[in-house]
């Protein structure tokens, strides 16, 4: 019953110790064990149904040459053709789980081939009226039973689904999916180990692990190609699921994610997140990355695009699934990462529990009309001791549950698919900090829904076009972030001075002294009730059609975005921060206490709700001219949005020149336009803060009275800087980007080299400035950006192997040269204390220069990283009933910054016309890190209709801790992680 409430997330999972989390992973494997025998029982009854087994496809349109070898990396089969007979020719694609006949029937529609047999996985292309042998060629094929291996065994890497020209795009298969990436569900982690991605920050003072971080289950954020982390576009399914009103950074600050602070932070909405939906990795078919190079199909992103595509219907048999797995604090390796290497506060590590499950069901209604149907859940519970600085203490339990279902349905008739599919997430984080006291827990949201009716069809030749395909769809995207909780006051009271004794007020009463901490606060207070609500309606379409040898694509789109912020109470922060020696004028006062401490701070954030709508239309065509040796691909794309009423034109290019049939060069020029308008539209509508000020008068007095402000001792009251975007006249912001590149299959292995040169220019950046006359912040396109890497990947894969128990084995490595510049500051960082009065903070001085805080966090962060690498090994043993993998990611050593040791902050530096404080920062020396993960499955039981596998999964196996160091009262950082889990299908 336990481990069902943790599956079900029920708050009495809280009072698991140690051990029973041990307890309950073995119960779940033996669980799922015993689901095995019952599996293979009902595969018998099955059978009848089953008459075929069907492998999953996802073959795009593309030339017929190409996608045939794509059918063949999938399969197996050995295919001949003439080149005549494919030379020009073009598939539509096909998509889905079937047997491999029908698959290559659909690949071959419209091609005018017909297939002939020649063994029962040998097949023949050849032009309809074809005179074969009959004895030989007649037949159609036999029927090929193929069963479906959820013991993952392919080595496969596919640079561009074989097309020379997509230098920048890396398809993740499925089989890929399950042996790569990290451990626990997060799809978003495959994009580790790849090219041109950085998500390392070595600079870090504040890199310590907790309960907090744990228990966020979010999809993770990386920067691509030197852009920000909220700048990619994420598709599922075809569908942007990116939220329209920005994410962490750069075009929202309200956005940081949130950690366990000494106080709550009253601007922030922490369950905003880049993503709207956050699907699991065990829904997903196949993940495909485009870092560069990226087709006018795609729009309104300035670093990459990420496309997940979800599993397919099973159109010719009923199927399914059911699998677990989950790790624990006695699972894993914490490590010691102050800076003084010491625990002064004696802080034991927390205590965790993870559980990742899904099931899941497909199968035909009818003839032509399948459905499936899943349901997953990522699950975790933290416990950790109360900081001893409360007088009462206990353990702080809470939980998070990352719910999605998935279901579908497809209907496939003479005149086209018909499909509807839905995805849902409901994600709730429960949060308490153990920092500072809060009435209740609160919980951090984030549910939201998509839903789409698409409509595939192949149309008659005409008017010498051939292969014509049109796809349509309809979409509604609807998603709710935010934070829940009816606290909306917050209190920053000092308890404690250097050199001073603990101040024993009403204020500081749920707090004793902890005479190790030479100075510390008593807080307490609450997340507040804000959330942002955004709801999406569109739909596209998409035309292609051959022409003699050539390809034209054709599409377009219209999107409407309703969007709504909302703080439903006032939320008050109180800050008692000062001291010195005074006499309290009011004994009624709300805190004086004589010279020991004053209230000397009261900002109010006013209850609000901003309601703002945004219309996007978008058209492109693209043409794939087939020159020979020489393919050009010329297209344009033309977007608009009725905020800043701008229409954008993108010309991209690419060409491939085959000067070998080993070697392939390639070249383009692409332009990206920014699509963050929504962000900048509610945050212009959101009012600012009111601030009240006071400190000590000539008198020596505290007043509790609003006075002129040229008095001291009296509160002087001030509003926040309003923000003004849609007025300033502003352009997009736009990438500029120029690729070379080369891919040669090598002679003597047969593997793929990839190599290329990729180059950035930022322009018309948003940067803000303020308007001395009138106190306001505006915006303006003056900042800039830039971005240079060369990539090297090399990949090979063998596969029948019969060197002992060896079947197969497959590697792929990857490394990354990058430099990287910013000096772009969109908006105001609301969420800084220094936002009303600046000081060192809010600067950082470096080699002669001034940055602002997001400028520095991208070039010491992750861009200042130099050269970094990525490798993927997979093996296949004992007919890959055993199958082994590791991946990696490293960084060379280099030279980064660290704090200035010596001098803490430089005045009267030049900015923009105005002079600064800056904190200085140095050279420091950074050494080799390596990240390595690896794993094994091994085939438990198989019968004809089904299989169970147990894995096993070991995250950061060499227990790195990289170079960013952790504070006292969160000094650990996870290492070594092992994972359990089992996997049942038939």
């Amino acid at each position: 019953m336990h481990l069902l409430a943790d599956i079900l997330g029920k708050k009495n999972t809280q009072r698991l110790n140690g051990k029973s989390v041990s307890h309950l992973l073995v119960t779940a494997l033996l669980g799922c064990s015993a689901l095995t025998i019952g599996s293979v029982v009902f595969n018998q009854h099955v059978a009848a149904i089953a008459q075929e087994q069907s492998v999953s496809f996802s073959i795009s349109a593309q030339p017929l040459s190409s996608a045939i070898r794509e059918f063949i990396a999938t399969t197996g089969w050995q295919i001949s053709y003439s080149s005549d007979a494919v030379a020009g020719k073009r598939s539509s694609g096909v998509s889905g789980n079937m047997s491999p006949e029908a698959a290559l029937k659909k690949l071959i529609t419209g091609t005018g081939l017909q297939l002939r047999k020649r063994s029962s996985t040998s097949v023949a292309l050849l032009p309809f009226g074809s005179k074969v042998d009959a004895s030989a060629d007649s037949e159609l094929l036999d029927e090929v039973v193929v069963y479906a291996n959820t013991n993952p065994s392919n080595t496969e890497s596919l640079f561009g689904d074989g097309d020379p020209s997509a230098i920048g795009k890396t398809t993740i298969s499925r089989s890929l999916i399950e042996t790569g990436g990290d451990a626990g569900g997060d799809i978003n982690s495959q994009l580790k180990t790849l090219p041109n991605v950085q998500w390392q920050d070595h600079t870090s003072s504040e890199a310590g692990d907790n309960t907090v971080s744990e228990q966020d289950l979010r999809p993770g954020q990386y920067s691509i190609s030197g852009a920000e982390r909220d700048s990619n576009l994420f598709m599922l399914d075809g569908v942007g699921i990116s939220t329209s009103g920005a994410g962490y950074g750069e075009a929202n600050h309200l956005s940081i994610p949130i950690d366990e602070r000494t106080s709550p932070n009253p601007h922030a909405i922490y369950g905003l997140h880049p993503q709207t939906l956050y699907v699991p990795d065990s829904i997903i078919k196949s993940l495909t990355v485009h870092d560069s190079n990226i087709s006018t199909r795609y729009g309104g992103f300035q670093g990459g695009v990420i496309e997940a595509e979800t599993i397919d219907t099973t159109s010719d048999r009923w199927s399914g699934w059911l699998n677990i797995e989950g790790t624990s604090s006695d699972l894993t390796k914490f490590n010691l990462i102050t800076k003084s290497g010491e625990n002064p506060l004696g802080i034991e590590p927390y205590n965790f529990l993870k559980l990742n499950g899904s099931i899941g069901v497909s199968g035909p209604l009818a003839e032509g009309i399948s459905f499936l149907s899943s349901l997953s859940n990522r699950y975790a519970s933290t416990s950790r001791a109360r900081d001893p600085r409360f007088v009462e203490q206990k353990n702080i339990k809470t939980y998070t549950n990352s719910i999605t279902a998935l279901n579908k349905l497809k209907l496939e008739r003479d005149w086209g698919v018909l499909e509807f599919s839905n995805t849902m997430t409901f994600y709730d984080q429960m949060f308490e900090s153990h920092l500072y006291k809060m009435d209740e827990p609160g919980e951090v949201t984030g549910d939201a829904s998509s839903t789409k009716l698409d409509y595939n069809r192949a149309l008659e030749d005409w008017a010498g076009f051939s292969n014509i395909n049109l796809r349509t769809e309809a979409f509604f995207n609807t998603s709710e972030q935010g934070n829940e909780h009816k606290q909306n006051d917050t209190w920053i009271v000092f308890a404690k001075r250097s050199g001073d004794e603990f101040l024993e007020i009403p204020q500081t009463e749920d707090c004793q002294d902890v005479p190790s901490l030479r100075f510390f606060f008593c807080n307490q207070g609450g997340l507040g009730q804000v959330t942002q609500s955004e709801k999406k309606i569109g739909t596209k379409f998409q035309l292609d059609a051959d022409w003699r040898k050539h390809t034209i694509s054709l599409g377009g789109g219209f999107n409407r975005i309703f969007a709504t912020q909302e703080r439903k109470e006032d939320y008050h922060a109180y800050s008692a921060t000062k001291g010195g020696t005074f006499e309290c004028d009011d004994p009624n006062d709300l805190l004086c206490v004589d010279n020991k401490l004053y209230l000397n701070s009261h900002s109010t954030q006013p209850a609000y709700k901003t309601s703002v709508s945004l219309t996007e239309l978008n058209l492109w065509v693209e043409t794939e001219l087939d020159l020979g040796k020489v393919d050009l691909i010329p297209g344009v794309r033309l977007d608009y949005d009725s905020y800043l009423e701008n229409i954008n034109i993108a010309p991209r290019l690419s060409a491939s020149w085959e000067v070998h049939d080993r070697v392939t060069f390639t070249a383009g020029f692409s332009r990206y336009y920014d699509n963050a308008m929504l962000g900048y539209a509610l945050t212009a509508g959101r009012p600012g803060a009111i601030k009240r000020n006071r400190v000590i008068s000539d008198d020596g007095k505290i007043y509790n009275e609003v006075r002129d402000p040229d008095v001291d001792g009296y509160w002087e009251v001030s509003s926040n800087p309003s923000t003004d975007y849609a007025a300033a006249g502003l352009k997009t912001p736009y990438n500029d980007e120029f690729t070379i590149g080369t891919i040669v299959n090598d002679p003597i292995i047969d593997g793929t080299l990839r190599l290329k040169y990729v180059h950035r220019a930022g322009r018309d950046k948003f940067t803000r400035s303020k308007d001395t006359a009138r106190g306001d912040y505006e915006l303006s396109n003056d900042g800039e950006s830039k971005y240079d890497a060369v990539t090297v990947e090399y990949a090979k894969s063998w596969n029948d192997l019969t060197f002992g128990p060896l079947n197969s084995v497959g590697f792929k490595v990857n490394a990354t040269w990058s430099e990287s510049h910013r000096n772009d500051a969109p908006l105001p960082d609301e969420n800084d204390a220094t936002y009303f009065e600046q000081d060192s903070s809010s600067y950082f001085y470096y080699n002669g220069r001034v940055y602002t805080k997001d400028d520095f966090n991208v070039v010491t962060g992750n861009s200042d990283i130099p050269i970094t690498a990525g490798a993927r090994l997979q093996a296949g043993l004992f007919e890959d009933r055993l199958n082994l993998w590791a991946s990696a990611s490293f960084t060379m050593p280099y030279k980064g910054v660290i704090k200035d040791p010596e001098k803490y902050s430089t005045k009267n530096l030049p900015y923009k016309g105005d002079t600064v404080t800056a904190r200085n920062y140095v050279d420091y020396k950074y050494d080799f890190t390596t990240y390595v993960n690896v794993g094994g499955s091994y085939q438990l039981a198989k019968s004809k209709y089904g299989e169970t596998v147990l894995t096993a999964k070991v995250d950061n196996i060499f227990n790195e801790v990289g170079h960013a160091t952790a504070e006292d009262d969160k000094p650990f950082k996870k290492g070594r992680q092992f994972w359990l889990g089992l996997k049942t299908s038939f």
